[in-house]
């Protein structure tokens, strides 16, 4: 360091003949060793390092007293003043340098407070042949203040032109130049990016898609996010139960009103007035001896369209877009059961079905969404094609592609390489070299083969066959590697086996199908043993038992067996942390999005448990009133099962993105409790199954980004 100050010294004087540096620093030393009560000092960064984890140092800005400037010597002060030792070109000392965690005016009395006495013409007799007037400050240690915390010369700064040119974080940029200030830069610069990274998430994925500010003033709540949000809504929905009811189908999933939302944001930005409206409505809760109404202000354009009201539409259209199970239902009824009943039923039924989930979805926050834990890797992506949208809309980014033009030209890309595996070569997408090779024969169809084998050899160049599934891109690996390595021991060897030594009559059947047979081989025709609405065991014994195939037969088994080790995992593992949440509140959570959440208010619980209970008391309507063959007692049992396996099995898809299905476990209890009622058991298993899923896709909503991290 004290070379550093002595090249740094001897610059800033180099014109000046009568300037004598080593004079200055032996001045500096000995006035700095004989100052009353004050322990040698060490380089700040010790003490800095040394404090990070207490919160970072406050700014100091001192007041500048101007004085009378002397060129016959250097310029007394009080005791316990220290000379400056280098001439300053600037009005005021800032530190740190960078960042500014608290206002000036909330500064800690234990810590030093700094004044500093700058001579007004020190620069002008810096050059005169008299001696330099020095600066001075004053040093006023607090009573509990630690005396070596700061350093004299961590403070002192150079009139040196010269910066050094650094990036985003602190760090300095390859080839720059350095000076006196840099050296004590580099240790706040360092302090600072790690005390950043101690306040953030601690799951690299998150921190890499998600923000840790928040911008309490942004608004959310208004007139063109509903607008927006119920327009997507409808059209989403409705075009998505047009097109399920045909082969092959077309969905159009949120993704696309996260698109076409921020231009129609826009849009609405420029063309709607800014003007204020006030409407009387309703007070509710009204206080006690208050009005029954209240005048509420609004405007039509509050300001720029933000990522938060991106965010609200984009989870509107999220709840929706995977459509409501219980139309399949009436659907079956209508073709195979002849029962066309009122719409009265329909929107019984499918309300009963989708907001029980819902209601759920808020109850169990405190165990999916509230723990840092729980981080959901599928909304991440989502989080990072939010901020991707927004951080530069609009703006000019130079040196490099802006995110728009990446993404369009990435869009078109993917459009037209998708024309040939889709249209031009349809090879491309079932990619199967081996059965190529021997296509007559057996063993290679079933061990290769896609349609009715097992697929050893498959290999594909269209995406759209990739993520059937959901995007590899979006499971973290180690899930991946665990679904692989389960495929392999289960499907590639086990199948094979049982499938050749003819296990359930398998080798008269595809080894695999998604189909079940009769005793001919043909697919099984379930309306020869469905007799008005009811199954007929005579008619069944009359035309043939059912036979499924090995990979059928094995995919049932492994339901089975998945649900049982959810369920022993999730108590063997996370009994204490379930248990903790269950006494806990969003305050206690110490994940910096947890925190900035405390911004807002929580939703109440009961607002959950009074949609909860509507759609419920809806759902006994539906059961009762038509004649569905369920007893409100199984439709207990059904709702029941939801609760059991909806935090286990949501746990699963919050770390892993991988979720496993009621639709199997509730089939075979509603077979076992009410045998030969397909209706019944059509309506257990929605309110079974559909009841969980449903209340997994909003909780992954109301995780991050579309609540948590985006802090709506």
């Amino acid at each position: 360091m004290g070379d550093a100050v002595r090249s740094a010294l001897a610059r800033d004087h180099l014109n000046d003949p009568n300037y004598d540096v080593d004079d200055v620093l032996r001045r500096s030393s000995s006035e700095r060793t004989s100052s009353a009560s004050l322990s040698p000092s060490v380089h700040p960064s010790s003490t800095i390092r040394r404090r990070a984890n207490a919160g970072p140092p406050p700014p100091l800005s001192p007041p500048i007293h101007q004085t009378t400037s002397h060129s016959s010597g250097v310029q007394q002060g009080p005791a316990g003043t220290f000379p400056l030792i280098s001439s300053i070109h600037h009005s005021a000392h800032q530190f740190p340098p960078q960042q500014s965690y608290l206002p000036t005016s909330t500064v800690p009395n234990t810590r030093q407070s700094y004044s500093s006495h700058i001579a007004s013409g020190s620069k002008a007799q810096t050059s005169s042949h008299n001696a330099s007037a020095v600066p001075r400050i004053n040093i006023q240690a607090a009573q509990d203040a630690d005396q070596d915390e700061y350093d004299l010369e961590s403070i002192a700064q150079t009139s040196s032109s010269r910066r050094v040119s650094r990036d985003s974080y602190g760090f300095e940029k390859k080839g720059a130049v350095r000076d006196y200030d840099d050296m004590e830069m580099d240790t706040r610069s360092e302090m600072e990016f790690e005390d950043d990274i101690e306040d953030d998430s601690p799951y690299p994925e998150v921190r890499a898609a998600v923000a840790n500010t928040d911008d309490v003033s942004m608004p959310a709540n208004t007139f063109r996010m509903w607008l927006l949000g119920m327009l997507f809504t409808v059209l989403i929905a409705g075009l998505n139960q047009f097109f399920s009811m045909r082969y092959p189908s077309i969905q159009i999933t949120a993704l696309v009103a996260q698109l076409v939302a921020l231009p129609a944001g826009k849009i609405c930005e420029r063309i709607f007035t800014a003007r204020y409206f006030t409407i009387t409505l309703p007070k509710f809760p009204r206080e006690a001896g208050g009005p029954w109404t209240h005048k509420y202000r609004f405007t039509l354009n509050p300001g720029p369209f933000n990522i938060k009201e991106h965010c609200l539409i984009t989870v509107m259209a999220n709840v929706v877009a995977g459509g409501a199970y219980a139309t399949d239902i009436i659907a079956a009824q209508r073709i195979f059961y002849e029962q066309r009943w009122s719409a009265a039923y329909q929107l019984t039924l499918v309300i009963s079905t989708q907001m029980i989930g819902f209601s759920l979805a808020g109850v169990c926050r405190r165990f999916l969404v509230w723990p840092s834990s729980m981080i959901w890797p599928a909304t991440l992506v989502n989080a990072a094609l939010f901020n991707t949208l927004h951080s530069t809309y609009g703006r000019p980014e130079q040196g490099h592609m802006s995110r728009e033009r990446f993404f369009f030209l990435m869009f078109i890309a993917s459009f037209l390489w998708y024309l040939i595996p889709g249209y031009l070569f349809t090879a491309l997408s079932m990619f199967n070299w081996v059965c190529w090779i021997w296509p007559n024969s057996d063993v290679v169809n079933n061990l290769f083969g896609y349609n009715h084998g097992l697929g050893m050899g498959f290999i594909t160049f269209d995406w759209a066959m990739i993520s059937y599934t959901g995007s590899p891109l979006v499971t973290p690996w180690w899930a991946e590697a665990n679904v692989f390595a389960s495929l392999v021991v289960m499907y590639w060897i086990i199948a094979p086996i049982l499938y050749y030594k003819n296990v359930f009559f398998a080798r008269y059947m595809p080894i695999s199908a998604p189909w079940s047979f009769d005793n001919t081989g043909a697919i099984y025709n379930s309306t020869r043993v469905i007799i008005d609405g009811q199954f007929d065991p005579v008619a069944f014994r009359d035309y043939s038992p059912l036979y499924i195939p090995t990979v059928f037969a094995l995919s049932y088994g492994l339901s089975f067996a998945s649900l049982t080790a959810i369920t022993v995992h999730t108590i063997l593992w996370y009994r204490h942390d379930i248990m903790r949440q269950f006494r806990s509140s969003l305050r206690d959570e110490t994940d910096v999005h947890a925190r900035l959440m405390q911004a807002y208010p929580e939703v109440p619980q009961w607002w959950y448990a009074t949609m909860g209970f509507v759609a419920f008391i809806l759902g006994i309507i539906t059961i009762e009133v038509w004649d569905t063959k369920l007893p409100v007692w199984a439709y207990l049992i059904s709702l029941l099962v939801a609760i059991i396996y909806l935090v286990p099995i949501g746990m699963l898809q919050a770390i892993t993105n991988q979720q496993v299905g009621l639709n199997v476990i509730t089939e075979l209890i509603v077979g076992y409790f009410l045998p030969g009622k397909p209706v019944a058991m059509m309506i257990f298993k929605t309110f079974g199954y559909i009841t969980m899923a449903q209340a997994l896709a909003f909780v992954s909503d109301l995780s991050e980004p579309l609540a948590v991290y985006t802090l709506i």
